[in-house]
């Protein structure tokens, strides 16, 4: 009977798989953060931009400066918080690219002991096969004696 094949460190493999997604889902969480930064700065843009397009309403209807003064304030409120966003969203991205290089290295570290076993597998499938072609080998050579016995 054959044997089975048995990869001494499929428990390390195991283990190095389990990091990889791990790191896989640290890098997916601070890259949502950065995407979350991302959207906030697009909507708070598309509201400093409705703003500036009333400001330009008011100023053709004539309308009270004071409307007009709070505008501004308001879209130079939106712009200090695109700006203290953009800052945190690097911040966040500079984390993110931590962490993916984190997660190349723990890929490459599976990947490692993945290609072990693929070559361990072809090894021992190879032996097998050689030992299975012996064995035949040897049925052959017995039952060629025995006819030569025979006959």
């Amino acid at each position: 009977m054959a044997k089975k094949f048995d990869f001494r460190l499929a428990s390390v493999l195991k283990y190095r798989e389990m990091l990889e997604k791990e790191k896989l889902k640290e890098f997916a969480q601070a890259n949502k953060l950065v995407e979350e930064q991302k959207a906030a700065i697009l909507k708070m843009d598309g509201m400093r931009r409705e703003s500036m397009d009333e400001v330009a309403q008011m100023y053709e209807n004539h309308e009270n400066f004071r409307k007009i003064v709070e505008t501004h304030r308001y879209m130079n409120t939106l712009e200090l918080g695109m700006s203290r966003r953009t800052v945190q969203m690097i911040k966040y991205k500079e984390q993110a690219d931590k962490k993916r290089t984190v997660l190349v290295k723990a890929r490459k570290d599976k990947r490692v002991l993945e290609l072990l076993e693929e070559r361990q597998k072809e090894a021992f499938d190879h032996e097998q096969a050689v030992a299975e072609q012996n064995e035949l080998d040897e049925l052959a050579v017995q039952a060629w004696r025995r006819r030569k016995e025979q006959g």
